[in-house]
């Protein structure tokens, strides 16, 4: 049996190198699931970033005569509660670690403090010109990226950046968008899409219809703090409490009632060239003309924080650019958490193709003999 991927860019029967992808990508992916791996060393260190200095945590498997480091991956973590020590994202991590990568995943100020904005397109991408020449970091020069959501978006734009497209090998996105226009659209429209990323998406931009209002912000960050760790005795009824009875009305109407969620971000969009501008900067498929990495982009099938057709959209534009790129749409994972099960096992190898995929080109200069 031969299965063509990505119009030929990947095929895996026939290809020893493949191979060794698919069996490195069955390990992470078990692995990942199980929490159970090799020797990992974790370090904390500081990375230099176009003048600012991140604090990272780089994993490595510990050194054995049977493993060698074949690839160095960037790992940056989405806008989590728990930053970038979420155990979730640890955990993989310490499952691409075991695979005999190096990973760094540093801390970006703006992704910590939950902004949306275009400063980070630049921190990754002196980032990811840092770690290629630091050799202790990248043996190899080349630097593979992973990541999920928003902070996926933008390590797609860093890497087609004239200064980083020649050091990056290899780009994994997990459920990230194209347009900032329909993503943001689709978490304000409709009520069961998921209200931690919608709180985020108000907290960032609601400013640009109402003008500034630290209440009104604090209860968005009090809602997605609650929601992000679920916290048992939530904190924001007794802060809505003491908010000014009209605060407190339009914070109810923003969380309940999409039309009128709609009816700001139309006004957001009519009035403010701040929003016009990064929309421009970081909507990923207007961004796409100088990449050279190959793509992987996995997304849930039924995300209902990011939709599916973000994915499918940079897609679209990767394969007219003529980008080696595969496509995932999967029922294992909703907005980057997996859950996998043996009555899913097309689905399951699907998935596991995904990232061979990634770690074939991550990894490819060790695979090459």
């Amino acid at each position: 049996m031969a299965r063509n991927l990505a119009d030929g860019n990947y095929r895996f029967f026939g290809d020893e190198g493949a191979m060794r992808s698919f069996i490195r990508a069955a390990q992470f992916m078990l692995q990942s699931q199980l929490k159970v791996f090799p020797k990992i060393d974790e370090a904390d260190v500081e990375l230099d970033a176009g003048g600012d200095r991140l604090p990272a945590i780089v994993y490595r498997r510990a050194e054995t005569k049977t493993c060698r480091t074949i690839g160095t991956i960037l790992a940056v973590s989405g806008m989590s509660v728990h930053g970038y020590r979420d155990i979730r994202f640890a955990t993989i991590c310490r499952a691409m670690a075991a695979c005999g990568f190096i990973v760094v995943s540093p801390s970006y100020r703006d992704i910590g403090e939950f902004e949306i904005n275009g400063r980070t397109v630049g921190s990754i991408a002196s980032t990811i010109r840092t770690i290629a020449g630091d050799p202790g970091l990248c043996p190899r020069g080349m630097v593979s990226l992973f990541s999920p959501s928003f902070s996926a978006a933008m390590c797609i734009i860093a890497a087609s950046r004239p200064g980083t497209a020649d050091i990056v090998g290899s780009i994994c996105s997990v459920g990230t968008f194209g347009s900032v226009e329909t993503a943001v659209e689709f978490l304000l429209e409709r009520q069961d899409n998921d209200e931690y990323g919608r709180m985020i998406v108000l907290k960032n931009f609601l400013r640009l219809s109402i003008g500034a209002n630290g209440s009104l912000e604090k209860a968005f960050e009090i809602c997605y703090r609650d929601n992000g760790f679920h916290r048992e005795h939530p904190e924001l009824p007794a802060y809505l409490e003491n908010l000014p009875a009209e605060e407190r009305d339009v914070f109810q109407r923003l969380r309940n009632e999409p039309s009128f969620r709609l009816y700001h971000w139309k006004r957001i969009l009519d009035r403010s060239g701040e929003m016009r501008e990064l929309i421009a900067e970081l909507s990923v498929v207007r961004k796409l003309d100088g990449l050279r990495a190959p793509v992987s982009l996995i997304h849930g099938a039924d995300d209902n924080v990011i939709p599916p057709s973000e994915s499918a959209m940079i897609h679209r534009e990767l394969r007219r650019l003529n980008v080696p790129t595969i496509l995932e749409l999967t029922p294992l994972i909703s907005h980057g958490d997996a859950s996998l099960s043996l009555a899913m096992l097309p689905a399951i190898i699907r998935l596991t193709l995904a990232f061979a995929f990634f770690f074939r080109h991550a990894g490819k200069a060790a695979d090459t003999p």
